[in-house]
């Protein structure tokens, strides 16, 4: 295996916002410790932040192309252009992103509706208590928990399979209608045909596919490791980590995921290829720069 790591200067940090050329495609997003949004560009190992992205009001959630202001209102934004709301209800209390950057549910109590292509679908209820927070999505499925079971739905409600569980502390939805359930002894994953695996990696707060959907992340802020499971082998190693991320979400380029801590501290970038890591880190601006 070879590790490869890249600590970056934050291009252009100085300079005007007008006077910076952007170019490239974008990897993703950072919210930055002057709560502003601002784009990744280029490519994990040497991505840099561009000016933020004008908001209509205060930012308080974001995840993949989706954010929730603080009135609750579904916000969309794709490339380096402003923030615009998306046409749903507002009052939304959560919002998760998914493997795909596109695709985010937001919910309130047990109402989730699942947004993809910068729209909202209409709202379907799951029928979930109203402080379950463990919820995941891809564009053809999402899952929820609440204390007693995991079930995965179709986007317009239509229950799939659903297995017993307990104290799910993170969810993602992987390829093939399967769930991943991060539980206090291990991680979870069951499928519509029945068949559920516990495998003994300990506890995890969030989840992410990376590798381009062959390997899940799953990080534990609590001991600062990331643990890299094959989705083929049902393999897993652990890496040490830079700093004490709280955050793990993944990237554009499907190889990637960003781990993001303290607003005021760098972020960092992991990419999978294979065996291969390399882990990037993003200077963030300081207050004031664009």
């Amino acid at each position: 295996m070879h590790r490869r790591l890249f600590v970056q200067s934050l291009l252009g940090a100085s300079l005007p916002a007008q006077e910076l050329t952007l170019s490239g495609p974008v990897l993703g997003y950072v919210l930055a410790e002057d709560h502003q949004l601002r784009p990744l560009i280029g490519p994990a190992g040497s991505a840099y932040l561009a000016p933020s992205l004008a908001a209509p009001s205060a930012l308080r959630q974001w995840a993949g192309s989706y954010g929730l202001d603080a009135d609750g209102q579904l916000l969309f934004g794709r490339g380096t252009q402003p923030l615009r709301p998306v046409e749903t209800e507002g009052g939304w209390e959560q919002l998760t992103g998914s493997p795909h950057p596109d695709v985010a549910l937001v919910r309130r109590g047990s109402r989730v509706a699942i947004a993809r292509d910068g729209l909202a679908a209409a709202p379907v209820d799951l029928g979930l208590p109203a402080r379950q927070w463990a919820i995941g999505a891809q564009a053809d499925a999402l899952a929820a928990a609440d204390a007693e079971r995991i079930a995965l739905w179709r986007p317009d409600g239509a229950l799939l399979f659903q297995t017993p569980a307990e104290d799910v502390r993170a969810l993602a939805v992987l390829p093939g209608a399967t769930v991943a359930a991060a539980l206090p002894d291990g991680l979870l994953i069951a499928d519509a045909a029945g068949r559920r695996d516990l495998l003994p990696t300990g506890p995890a707060a969030a989840l992410a596919l990376t590798g381009d959907g062959a390997t899940l992340a799953l990080l534990d802020p609590a001991a600062a490791k990331l643990l890299l499971l094959s989705l083929a082998s049902r393999q897993w190693r652990e890496e040490k980590i830079p700093f004490a991320p709280s955050h793990l979400s993944p990237l554009r380029d499907g190889r990637s995921v960003l781990l993001t801590g303290s607003p005021a501290e760098p972020a960092w970038t992991l990419t999978v290829d294979g065996a291969d890591l390399t882990w990037s880190q993003i200077p963030l601006p300081q207050q004031g720069q664009n």
